[in-house]
């Protein structure tokens, strides 16, 4: 049975010994999010935080976090999302304007096509024939 708390040092432990295919198609927590690390670390430049982690398994058991500006709110809904996804939850994460929305939903791309989960953006422009196509996404 997949693991559903989250263990840092195992998810530290995995990241720097495993790839992203060793785990990409799990669905423990420690080895979705090590997956997670290992794209973020590759094609965003970006380690996350033991606090980010643990905002991000929070997360996942539907509980509120609170994190300030700049303290990776974008990272942690990417690692909770995906690991949701991966557990076969429709996911949607949303925020507070299309800006927003639309830079993040770049900004995370690679962690979601690196683990083979797809993903789209929905902006007030979109028109309703794309919304409904997006939300079908599977």
């Amino acid at each position: 049975m997949a693991e559903t708390y989250i263990s840092i040092e195992k998810i530290r432990s995995l990241a720097e010994v495993g790839t992203i295919d060793e785990f990409k198609d799990s669905t423990d927590m420690n080895e979705i999010f090590a997956a997670c690390a290992i794209a973020s670390k590759k094609y965003l430049g970006l380690i996350p935080y033991d606090e980010q982690l643990t905002a991000a398994a929070e997360l996942t058991k539907g509980r509120i976090t609170e994190m300030k500006t700049g303290e990776g709110k974008t990272l942690c809904a990417a690692f909770a999302a995906s690991y949701m996804a991966k557990n076969g939850h429709n996911v949607r994460i949303l925020t507070f304007n299309d800006y927003l929305a639309k830079r993040d939903s770049e900004w995370m791309k690679p962690i979601y096509d690196a683990l083979g989960i797809s993903s789209a953006c929905i902006l007030h422009s979109t028109d309703i024939a794309d919304k409904k196509r997006c939300i079908k996404i599977r």
